[in-house]
């Protein structure tokens, strides 16, 4: 009876981590970067290993179900701190605020006049770049700037800070 109790237990206190806690490690940063992140992508890969993990251990391993709960929950531990650890080193270098900086430093250093404009929808900020699994974002910054009077837009790529004049007009 004591064994049933901590299996439970232990299966309850799992399940509450890895499914209400854990995608929170993803998330967290996200509002800070216009929500580009790709926290799909980082929280699926996580959970497809965990899968994988739980079915060899269900399959391959004779041990009691405690033990197999407890491998599961330090397996999940691991598997969760090198995506989060390999997330947190890799996000975006570039804020949009510190994206519109450094647009606007670069073109006040060649002696134009510069004034910034901010749209006042996400949805002109951002826009969406090359697709890639496991990359924290994929999504470019716009950026929107009256430089010498005349309306210019950057695409800004906010994971190594490089930019571009764009094509695209503003119509804000």
């Amino acid at each position: 009876m004591l064994k049933d109790k901590k299996l439970t237990f232990l299966t309850v206190l799992y399940l509450i981590v890895v499914v209400l806690l854990i995608p929170l490690i993803y998330t967290i940063p996200n509002k800070k970067f216009l929500n580009i992140l790709n926290t799909s992508d980082f929280h699926t890969a996580s959970s497809v290993a965990i899968i994988l993990c739980m079915v060899v251990i269900f399959l391959l391993l004779k041990i009691s179900k405690i033990k197999k709960l407890i491998l599961i929950f330090i397996a999940s531990l691991i598997i969760y701190s090198v995506f989060g650890i390999y997330y947190y080193l890799n996000l975006p270098e570039y804020t949009y605020d510190e994206a519109i900086a450094k647009v606007e430093q670069s073109d006040a250093l060649l002696g134009k006049s510069v004034e910034v404009l901010q749209p006042p929808y996400r949805e002109d900020k951002v826009g969406i770049g090359k697709e890639s699994f496991l990359k924290t974002t994929n999504h470019l910054y716009y950026i929107y700037l009256t430089v010498d009077d005349q309306p210019v837009v950057y695409k800004f790529n906010p994971l190594n800070g490089e930019f571009e004049l764009s094509e695209r007009v503003r119509d804000f």
